[in-house]
């Protein structure tokens, strides 16, 4: 028998991402409250949970294509921003 265990006042953030031991399940709390829960976390939900908690200012975050055959050929992203080469 498996015993219950839940979470206690050591877990003070304010966003918290819960998930079962398969993964196959999520779900994003904000300041204790569920924000959203599904098989995977999408990235708009995840920012607006870090915006609606406080964490990430509104519109502070960017977001950009990087070239497909760029990517394939080098099999991962550089450690620079700058470096990435952008889909034209």
């Amino acid at each position: 028998m498996k015993i219950k265990k839940y979470l206690t006042e050591s877990v003070k953030k304010p966003v918290v991402i819960v998930q079962n031991n398969d993964g196959d399940w999520v779900g994003i709390y904000v300041k204790g409250k569920i924000s959203y829960q599904g098989h995977e976390i999408e990235e708009g939900e995840l920012i607006y949970a870090l915006e609606k908690a406080g964490v990430l200012k509104k519109n502070s975050i960017d977001k950009v294509t990087a070239d497909d055959d760029w990517v394939s050929k080098n099999s991962q992203l550089p450690n620079k921003l700058d470096d990435v080469v952008l889909e034209t």
